[in-house]
């Protein structure tokens, strides 16, 4: 790859053949397009519909869904094939629709390519399409204009691109045509160079385009986002193992119980006919069905889509289901620092001038400053004059005041005018915003005094003059860089007269400037000179620059003023909150090293030194030393999109579930290398908006805590489900296993089961999705990347209710074989009556023991989830109705239970609740003991 920023102009128009003043032939421009191709991102064809449909259907558990109601429909038993098929084909659907994240991505990062573009072909200026540029072209560039391709500068007067949303600078950059810079400079620091999609702000320019669509800087990107395969959250990973687990062992079991029971039989008989076969094949079926959580998919799919409208009321617009659950297992939250956790809008946060100084910066920022001076009125006349000279130095606008302050007094700098919609460099829109705080306005001012001359700024001299008439004097008004500044001064205002600048007077406010640098400020100086009669008169001609230079001599020094991309007032408290409940937070970001830590100390996110690393230092580490600093490092400063996909991906290799945060088209390739990407929505990119999980519609970085908890809450209700559904489906597998062990007729039939899977698990289930969650939630650690579904008791959980619901159900079964008749046959139908009911209505008392696994029932409010409240009456009425209801009854083959019979059917299920809150109880009690016991040892050892 060509280094194209670090060849001279001519070189770089000899390499491309370009002609710097004509530019291309046209029919030389037309040749090279023919075989270049046009100045476009290259499109990636994905899937058609169809195929996107069907991979939905990849899932284990699908695949035996399917085959069951496969089954269900060779039997004979449409309606349950039907109800199967409607599940899966619903969980398809919403797949279907909340996929494509790598296309859109795609799609907004071809929409930020300039549609047109004004290059010198032949001598003339054309206005083309900006896909017709080739490299050569000879590219005009002024200040709104969004760069069409990739250039190297052959001329830039006072030219500042704003490169934010693909470095991740706060400021627009100065531009340069010589000399060349460095062969391994960063992107941010090749000042000879623009880059495709971002925009001139100030000045103008003419560069040679070397770069057009996918070898860009923008279409590289483009190519490490289409590169970058999206994975699955751990959710998704954990229930795709369940599924294969679950799979397995229902396939294994029924096979086994087919064959033994076919043994079985086989031994008893001699033989083997075709009825008994099909009875078998029958009860197997039963078991797969008992054993399968139909409704699992939709369930886990409708809790997360539940979860996505809660999250939107609070401003966390989520793009992908799966994002929901991902982000409340976050461990580390990479964020981008421009526009995230700043405002991304310089303000004047500091400023002296004339003895006076005042300071926004919050306590902790590094920069001290003495309170405002109530000075005399030949002071305050200089502190206004000090305010002048940003004004009218100065070519932004902003938009009509709201509030202003009559003067500069007690407290200046508290306040905030509404400053609308400005334009402009963000730099001087700041000093605006300082003088217009202070009461003074720059269009009154331009009303009385309009521009005599202008000397715009450059990156040579760093400054910019202007000359104005003001109460009767021609003012020659001067800002820019301090130290440039106090080397064409020679004299200072202080106390409102104009005092020699000797060395004592000039170190002390070097020393000043030097201050606020340290704390990561940008900072300028103002100064002034009276004119005479014939100075400040010129106009285009060849002596311009001579007399420019004479006006910027002997001038009296006023002031500074700091600025910079101020943090956002509530992130602190954010971070503070992630890092209470385990959640590590580290700032990525383009800007500068000294920047950035400046900001983190500010934030709390870092403190010393040693926790910041640059995309230098970071190119020098291999892949095992990277590692080894994220122990400690959470600041990276002036990275390129590959070291934030590296960083993403080291603090994964660490074991850490990670979220990026970003806005830029730099964001993008990390946002979709993390486990979750979160993507700012007012002021972030439609390319990390399409990269992303989670879109903040806020730009708020303290709605990603809401949106943190808000998952936590979530995967907590789906896990609530899971087990909920897993103990019940258990309960099922226990009532039809143990009775064919023991030679029992089946105690219930697939239809029972089947109805009591997708009917009293499923409102219940979804139920518990709508759990309010522990308010607690963010006082607790993240969970174990590594920990299953399974883990913190899950698995007895399971096993112990599964044990009680069909032990009560098959006490059910046992009363009912006793009671129904004398025989076995005329006692069936009242057995299998009474298990279908205890096993139902039981199912439904167990969901109100999944809202809190530890905590009493009664603790927590029995009616505190009314869905809940509302599933267990529904449900209730439906499974009493297809018993009492004769025309169902038919249907279910089940027998009429008369009031004695319905209250033991109650009695037994309700026994679901009382036995949960004793084993929680006993829980409690055995955790309180042990951390009495830890606490005695702790004493004892002190």
């Amino acid at each position: 790859m060509v280094t194209w920023h670090a060849l001279a102009v001519e070189d770089v128009a000899a390499s491309l053949g370009a002609d710097l003043r004509d530019g291309l032939d046209p029919v030389e421009a037309a040749r090279r397009l023919g075989v270049i191709g046009p100045n476009r991102l290259a499109e990636k064809k994905g899937p058609g519909l169809l195929a996107r449909f069907f991979a939905q259907f990849a899932d284990v558990l699908i695949y035996i869904l399917l085959a069951a109601a496969l089954v269900s429909l060779l039997l004979g038993e449409l309606s349950d094939a039907l109800i199967i098929l409607a599940v899966v084909l619903v969980n398809a659907a919403v797949g279907l629709v909340q996929e494509s994240r790598a296309e859109k991505a795609l799609a907004a990062l071809r929409r930020l390519s300039a549609p047109r573009a004004l290059v010198v072909r032949g001598g003339e200026r054309v206005e083309i399409d900006a896909a017709e540029l080739v490299p050569g072209d000879l590219v005009v560039v002024d200040a709104g204009r969004v760069l069409p391709c990739d250039l190297r500068w052959i001329e830039a007067v006072a030219l500042k691109i704003d490169e934010a949303s693909l470095t991740g600078e706060s400021v627009p950059v100065g531009k340069r045509a010589e000399p060349p810079v460095d062969a391994g400079a960063p992107l941010a620091d090749r000042s000879v160079m623009g880059y495709l999609s971002t925009v001139a702000t100030y000045g103008r320019g003419r560069g040679i385009a070397v770069a057009t669509g996918m070898s860009t800087e923008l279409g590289r990107i483009a190519g490490l986002l289409e590169a970058e395969a999206g994975e699955p959250t751990p959710l998704q990973r954990r229930l795709a193992d369940f599924g294969r687990r679950l799979g397995t062992v229902i396939l294994g079991l029924c096979a086994a119980i087919f064959l033994l029971a076919l043994a079985e039989d086989y031994l008893r008989t001699g033989r083997v006919e075709a009825g008994t076969l099909f009875a078998l094949f029958l009860t197997a079926v039963s078991l797969a069905v008992a054993a399968i959580p139909e409704g699992l998919p939709a369930i886990v799919t409708i809790v997360l889509a539940i979860g996505v409208g809660s999250m939107s009321r609070k401003k966390a617009i989520v793009r992908s289901l799966p994002a929901v659950e991902a982000l409340g297992s976050v461990t580390m939250i990479c964020s981008d620092k421009t526009g995230t956790l700043t405002r991304n809008r310089m303000e004047a946060v500091a400023w002296s001038a004339d003895g006076a100084a005042g300071s926004l910066l919050s306590a902790g920022g590094g920069f001290v400053v003495t309170a405002p001076v109530k000075a005399p009125d030949p002071a305050r006349e200089a502190l206004r004059r000090f305010l002048e000279v940003l004004v009218l130095c100065n070519d932004a606008r902003l938009g009509a005041s709201q509030a202003q302050d009559s003067e500069l007094g007690e407290g200046e700098g508290r306040k905030r005018g509404d400053e609308g919609e400005a334009t402009g460099d963000p730099t001087e829109i700041a000093l605006l915003g300082l003088a217009r705080r202070a009461g003074v306005e720059r269009e009154d001012l331009l009303a009385l005094s309009p521009r005599l001359a202008e000397l715009p700024f450059d990156s040579a001299r760093k400054m910019m003059s202007v000359v104005h008439e003001l109460r009767g004097e021609r003012l020659v008004l001067t800002k820019g860089a301090a130290d440039r500044l106090l080397g064409r001064c020679d004299r200072v205002m202080r106390e409102g007269t104009e005092l020699a600048l000797d060395e004592g007077r000039r170190t002390s406010i070097l020393a000043e400037a030097e201050a606020m640098a340290a704390s990561s400020l940008r900072v300028l100086g103002a100064a002034f000179r009276r004119l005479g009669p014939d100075e400040g008169r010129y106009g285009d001609g060849d002596g311009e620059e001579e007399a420019g230079a004479s006006l910027e001599e002997g001038l009296v020094f006023l002031g500074l003023v700091g600025m910079r991309d101020p943090p956002r007032l509530e992130v602190r408290d954010s971070i503070a909150i992630c890092r209470a409940s385990g959640i590590g937070v580290a700032m990525i970001t383009g800007d500068h090293k000294a920047t950035a830590l400046a900001i983190a100390r500010e934030l709390g996110i870092a403190e010393r030194e040693e926790d910041a690393l640059s995309g230098a230092e970071i190119d020098a580490l291999d892949d095992r030393g990277l590692a080894d600093r994220l122990a400690e490092a959470r600041v990276f400063a002036r990275v390129t999109p590959e070291h934030k996909v590296r960083l993403v991906r080291a603090f994964r290799s660490l074991g850490h579930i990670v979220s990026m945060t970003g806005d830029g088209v730099n964001d993008a390739p990390s946002l979709k290398a993390a486990d979750i990407g979160v993507a700012m929505g007012l002021s972030g990119t439609d390319v990390a908006k399409g990269a992303s999980g989670i879109v903040l519609a806020d730009d708020n970085f303290g709605t990603i805590v809401g949106a943190v908890a808000e998952g936590r809450t979530i995967y907590a209700n789906i896990r609530r489900a899971i087990l909920f559904l897993l103990s019940c489906n258990l309960g099922e597998i226990l009532c039809v296993f143990l009775p064919l062990l023991l030679g029992l007729p089946l105690p219930l039939l697939p239809v029972h089961i089947l109805w009591i899977n997708l009917v009293t698990d499923t409102f219940p289930a979804l139920a518990l999705g709508m759990e309010a969650g522990d308010p607690e939630v963010m006082r607790e650690k993240p969970r174990d990347p590594r920990e299953g579904l399974f883990a913190r008791g899950g698995a007895a959980f399971i096993a112990l209710n599964g044990l009680a619901e069909g032990g009560l159900a098959l006490i059910a079964y046992g009363i009912g074989l006793r009671l129904g008749g004398p025989t076995e046959t005329e006692a069936l139908p009242l057995a299998r009556t009474l298990t279908f009911c205890v096993l139902g209505l039981s199912q439904l008392f167990h969901a109100f023991n999944c809202r809190n696994f530890t905590k009493s029932l009664f603790t927590i409010g029995p009616f505190g989830n009314a869905s809940l409240v509302g599933a267990f009456l529904l449900c209730a009425a439906l499974q009493s109705g297809v018993v009492a209801i004769p025309a169902f009854a038919g249907f279910f083959k089940v027998a009429v239970l008369d009031a004695g019979q319905w209250v033991l059917v109650w009695s037994l299920s309700a026994t679901m609740v009382a036995m949960n809150e004793g084993g929680k109880a006993l829980f409690r009690a055995l955790w309180r003991g042990r951390a009495a016991r830890e606490q005695g040892k702790g004493g004892a050892g002190t």
